[in-house]
């Protein structure tokens, strides 16, 4: 038997001549081991290009306010230059901060036939010369009375949030006031009507409508604080009721 001839060669010898043997008697290859080189380190990848951050958007025009011309009507005209936009600076705990105050049309018209018809879009309005001479005063009232107003948080007759004030005993006036940059302290303050109340004053805001400080409400909306805004009631509609 083979391996009584060779069991004596592999006790007499180390393991490592008999795998020799053996795997010459078999024509056995010895594998062959090759370690691969180690691939080169890829160059970082430049970083990717940051986008500018986009520019603010361009303001509105609404923003600005529109700067009515005058009005001729049947060889008439009707000076409404003091109704342009202005700049007010108003004095916060936290800094001045600019207000950039516009006027609607209803500061200059009546929904009543008072005048000639207002060319303007949407419901019928006629200019009202009582309201046109009586907002001459307008722009220098708000400078002096607005920074130390009281105002009323109402919503006005399309839902929109605004503010009411009463000046000079029956001078109602309404408006809104719009934050634009709170890091520069930027509001918008749009007159939406201004005119002599009647008597009854029915349709004004009363007392169920929340009083703040016009500065507060500046304060409130740069901390982003909510404004109770309530809608006026009315308790019974009388005749000949002064909507603005």
């Amino acid at each position: 038997m083979w391996y009584v001839r060779i069991l004596p060669k592999l006790l007499a010898s180390d393991g490592q001549s008999w795998i020799g043997w053996h795997a010459g008697r078999h024509r056995l290859k010895w594998p062959t081991l090759r370690l691969k080189k180690p691939h080169p380190a890829a160059p970082p990848k430049p970083p990717l290009p940051v986008a500018p951050p986009p520019p603010p958007p361009p303001p509105r025009p609404d923003d600005f306010g529109t700067e009515w011309n005058d009005i001729v009507v049947d060889g008439k005209s009707y000076g409404l230059a003091h109704l342009h936009p202005f700049d007010m600076t108003i004095n916060l705990p936290r800094g001045p901060a600019t207000v950039r105050v516009a006027f609607g049309h209803h500061v200059f018209t009546d929904e009543k036939d008072v005048g000639p018809r207002f060319p303007y879009g949407g419901k019928p309005r006629y200019l009202a010369t009582e309201r046109i001479d009586r907002s001459l005063g307008l722009p220098a009232l708000l400078q002096k009375s607005f920074p130390v107003e009281y105002a009323r948080a109402c919503l006005g007759p399309d839902g929109s949030e605004q503010f009411f004030m009463l000046q000079e005993s029956d001078w109602a006036i309404f408006f809104t006031l719009k934050l634009l940059e709170p890091a520069a302290n930027q509001f918008r303050m749009f007159i939406v009507s201004a005119y002599t109340a009647k008597p009854a004053r029915q349709s004004l805001p009363g007392h169920n409508h929340r009083l703040y400080k016009t500065a507060k409400i500046m304060e409130m909306m740069l901390d982003g604080k909510v404004i109770d805004h309530e809608p006026i009631r009315y308790a019974r509609k009388p005749k000949g009721l002064q909507r603005y």
